[in-house]
């Protein structure tokens, strides 16, 4: 009874915030969304003005029909963001440029754009790792930081920035394309600028498809509420990710849902690596190659 009340709740606020199927999906251009009540109460999408989360019936992405709006200043990226918050990279960021050498198995120098490399963590570990490395950001004052570093970053979206074709080795994309508007437009002009051999690595969040979510959203969806962040507009699972990256030029080689858990707790670090199995991690992670 207690969730049955607040599906109710949640279906009239939804509502009444103007929250409309009649959006055509922006991946694959299908008129057939439908409101998702909870899920837009439980991302937080109206605080931040955005609008209600729709899901497309035909390919299944879970988007805003309104983006939040979000200011990405300085205090944005003093709160403690994944990446730009953090002064060092973190252990799966040293990581995944071993495995990104080692994909290429080659010591020459690689190119390497980081797609919103936010104050330039990323760049800085490629540079320091002896490669060649160039970002893109939106964000003005954490391009500034980031050049003031001796680090080259455009700044702006990856549309309009003027690179070569074929030019990168690896374009790296971490926790970017769920801010975006047209996620599919950035991966088609990715999908431009790397060359025949090259690699792209993203990775999103797993927000609704997360085990945790799941066993939450039907036994206690009242713990769901606020739990999820407001500046997201895609909200990704490892189908739809994999979905929109082949849509957009791209074969992936591989798709994983990392929890990264602490690894001085065996028993909790055993039980992610078995959600992590199940892709029922909290992050999504995929690798691909041009199609």
């Amino acid at each position: 009874m207690r969730r049955h009340k607040l599906v109710s709740w949640v279906t009239n606020m939804s509502m009444s915030a103007g929250s409309t199927p009649s959006v055509a999906c922006r991946i694959c251009g299908s008129s057939g969304c439908v409101t998702l009540p909870m899920e837009t109460r439980t991302s937080r999408i109206l605080e931040a003005r955005g609008g209600a989360l729709l899901r497309c019936r035909v390919c299944g992405m879970v988007f805003a029909s309104r983006s939040p709006e979000v200011k990405y200043d300085r205090a944005y990226y003093r709160k403690g963001e994944p990446v730009g918050g953090y002064p060092n990279p973190q252990p799966q960021i040293e990581e995944r440029l071993k495995q990104i050498e080692r994909y290429f198995d080659s010591r020459r120098p690689l190119h390497i754009l980081d797609v919103g490399c936010s104050m330039g963590v990323f760049l800085r570990h490629c540079r320091e790792s002896g490669h060649l490395p160039v970002g893109v950001e939106i964000s003005a004052e954490a391009a500034q930081e980031a050049t003031a570093r001796g680090l080259q970053v455009w700044v702006g979206g990856l549309e309009g920035a003027p690179f070569e074709p074929g030019s990168f080795d690896c374009v790296h994309v971490n926790h970017v394309l769920e801010h975006l508007f047209s996620p599919l437009e950035t991966l088609r002009r990715a999908r431009q600028l790397i060359s025949s051999r090259g690699l792209l690595v993203v990775e999103v969040p797993n927000e609704h498809a997360h085990l945790g979510y799941r066993i939450k959203r039907w036994i206690a969806p009242g713990r769901l509420i606020g739990e999820l962040p407001t500046a997201h507009t895609f909200f990704f699972s490892p189908r739809t990710l994999r979905f929109v990256l082949e849509r957009a030029g791209f074969r992936v080689l591989r798709v994983s849902t990392p929890s990264r858990p602490d690894m001085k707790r065996p028993l909790a670090w055993v039980r992610w690596k078995l959600q992590d199995g199940a892709h029922l991690g909290w992050n999504i992670e995929a690798w691909c190659v041009p199609r």
